[in-house]
């Protein structure tokens, strides 16, 4: 037998029968094609650009570029349509890397992300900051002029421009579509502006990106800066530079696609991942972990399914019955809820989808009906008020313990009870491991009959054909093994002599001796990975919780496996922060982040093919 290797075309990924090009800079990190800096071909709105991918001082790996603007430029002024329409900007600048080209890219609306790099280059200086935000773009956040907040703190500005940098010492203000009462006065479309009067009416300073303004209009990217500031009047024009990594609002709720493995094999921590656990595992209990500071806490939903990909992608309503003191224990006394309403399960939403939604959770509400929820708790969440918490407490309107925002890591995690002999997929595996051991002992009949045939006397050629009837009656057994388990099939259950043989002679690394008719003549049964966690703590030689290689499909992906008592123990599927509810990880079939699945209770988030 032989053996073949696909691989694709640069730039492409599939699994020998599909393929495509990588959707964003992340992508291609996370897949470890490359870790350097450089141009890459994506698919952006269904076409292949080319665009400089980024992987350096903004953290994580693997950055989208959106745009780059030119401070001396008009290009990207505060008043320029380009804020406002979906028209791209110079292609081939977005594959030039941190130069003087500006760019904007259709990355600007139609890729989502949990966060931004803002760089700014001034003469050899090139600095960046990270604003953590969800949105559905960054066209999102600032086409319609609204003002959208952030909270970095001037000093994280004044960074990007460095020991030069100033200000005015009050206003403050700060985000998206920054711009005080008068629109003649300093405005950005991100960053800041500050004023020397205890109000924003008349701000004379600002750093950012987008911006225009007095005193001096044609600073669209940089520091202008007059009137009383806090170090000196400035008029400094820099490069800008605006990126991106991955988000709630991906297909990765609704697709199969795996999200970085590595993040599959960190525990309890912070790192995403979205493994194929998410899609292909079947289960008879899911357990729910939230970390909130130092505190991690468990409960379990009973449910026997698929896989969660077949609870939640399709968005229909599946109600548990925990009740709402159980899922509050996952936050713990801070925990908060309003008192009516309290629709629990998976899809949990109301009437109305801008109220409070949870993928997994409870949603509860103030009026004895469930059409505006204004609490929540759970995983892959959204709504009022705070619809960028995806996991967590949220509650607002009259909740039994006050108003509460309280974001968390979530942890989700499979557990099968059934007994695994009567999987479909076992019993595949050992059906496939008997006929290769009775092709082997075949193989082998004639290798030793060959032999002894050579060396045959009078005194040994009785003692050779007790051997063969013996291998015969061998092979008759182990031919009748196969067709008792093709029946057993039928009525999902396997005999105990079938268990016996497949578990003792097939399962393990096992070296059989050929019969006793050779001790030179060996056969090596390759090994088979176990598929779950589960299939590890029941068969497998250990216990511990640690990283084990799973089999999905055809892969053998690295997963951190819980078997302690803490916790629920079993299968990560998800790790859910950037799964906020409106996320198309929920009813997709891509992983997302699989290295995630390998750390344990980290922050790292996942999604796993168990899902």
């Amino acid at each position: 037998m032989g053996s073949y290797n696909c691989t694709c075309k640069e730039g492409y990924y599939g699994d020998g029968n599909m393929y495509r090009l990588a959707l964003t800079c992340k992508e291609i990190f996370d897949r470890n094609v490359s870790i350097k800096s450089g141009e890459v071909t994506l698919d952006l709105d269904s076409k292949p650009i080319s665009i400089f991918c980024y992987v350096g001082d903004c953290g994580d790996g693997g950055w989208t570029l959106i745009m780059k603007i030119n401070g001396n430029k008009s290009t990207f002024h505060y008043n320029s349509q380009f804020w406002s329409n979906r028209s791209a900007y110079n292609l081939p600048g977005g594959k030039t890397g941190f130069d003087l080209q500006e760019t904007m890219l259709p990355t600007y609306w139609n890729t989502p992300f949990s966060k931004i790099c803002l760089g700014m280059k001034i003469g050899h200086q090139l600095r960046f900051i990270v604003i953590n935000r969800h949105a559905n773009s960054l066209f999102s956040l600032i086409a319609d002029g609204k003002y959208r907040a952030t909270s970095l703190g001037r000093n994280t500005w004044k960074w990007l421009i460095g020991s030069r940098a100033s200000l005015q010492r009050n206003c403050n203000k700060e985000g998206f579509n920054a711009v005080g009462d008068s629109l003649r006065h300093s405005k950005a479309r991100i960053g800041i502006m500050a004023n020397e009067q205890n109000h924003c009416g008349s701000c004379d300073s600002r750093i950012g990106f987008g911006t225009g303004g007095r005193f001096d209009d044609s600073n669209t990217c940089g520091n202008e800066a007059t009137h009383s500031l806090d170090n000196g009047d400035k008029h400094i024009k820099a490069m800008g530079y605006i990126l991106r990594t991955f988000h709630y609002d991906s297909q990765f709720w609704s697709n199969r696609n795996a999200y970085n493995f590595a993040g599959g094999k960190t525990g309890f921590d912070s790192q995403e991942t979205k493994l194929p656990t998410y899609w292909s595992t079947p289960f008879s209990k899911i357990c729910l972990g939230m970390k909130i500071g130092h505190q991690l806490g468990f409960i379990v939903i009973n449910r026997h399914a698929n896989s969660l990909y077949s609870l939640i992608a399709d968005g229909k309503y599946r109600a548990t019955s925990l009740g709402r003191n159980t899922w509050k224990s996952l936050v713990g006394p801070q925990a908060s809820l309003q008192l009516n309403c309290s629709k629990e399960g998976f899809n949990a939403v109301g009437d109305s989808p801008i109220f409070s939604k949870a993928r997994i959770g409870i949603t509860a509400n103030q009026q004895n009906d469930c059409s505006s929820c204004n609490s929540r708790i759970g995983f892959g969440t959204g709504g009022l008020y705070d619809d960028s918490n995806t996991c967590g407490n949220e509650a607002t309107h009259s909740p039994d313990n006050g108003n509460k925002h309280i974001k968390a890591m979530g942890y989700i995690l499979v557990h099968n009870t059934e007994n695994i002999f009567q999987h479909r997929s076992f019993f595949k595996m050992r059906l496939l491991f008997a006929i290769y051991f009775i092709v082997n002992v075949l193989a082998l009949l004639v290798v030793l009959v060959r032999a002894r045939q050579q060396s045959c006397t009078t005194n040994h050629c009785g003692e050779i054909s007790k051997d063969i009837k013996t291998l015969h009656t061998e092979v008759k057994n182990l031919i009748a093994l196969v067709k008792d388990a093709l029946r057993s099939k039928l009525k999902g259950t396997f005999p105990d002599n079938i268990y016996r043989c497949f578990f003792q002679c097939c399962y393990f690394s096992s070296v059989l001796n050929a019969l006793r008719f050779s001790n030179r003549i060996v056969i090596f049964l390759t090994v088979y990975p176990f598929s779950s966690c589960k299939e590890q703590y029941d068969l497998g030689k250990s216990r511990r919780s640690q990283i084990y290689r799973l089999m999905f499909g055809s892969q053998k992906i690295p997963v951190f496996c819980h078997m302690e008592n803490f916790g629920c123990g079993g299968n990560k599927k998800l790790k859910a922060e950037t799964f906020h509810y409106d996320s198309h990880f929920w009813s997709n079939r891509n992983v997302y982040h699989l290295t995630g699945g390998k750390t344990g209770f980290d922050s790292q988030e996942t999604k796993l093919p168990t899902y």
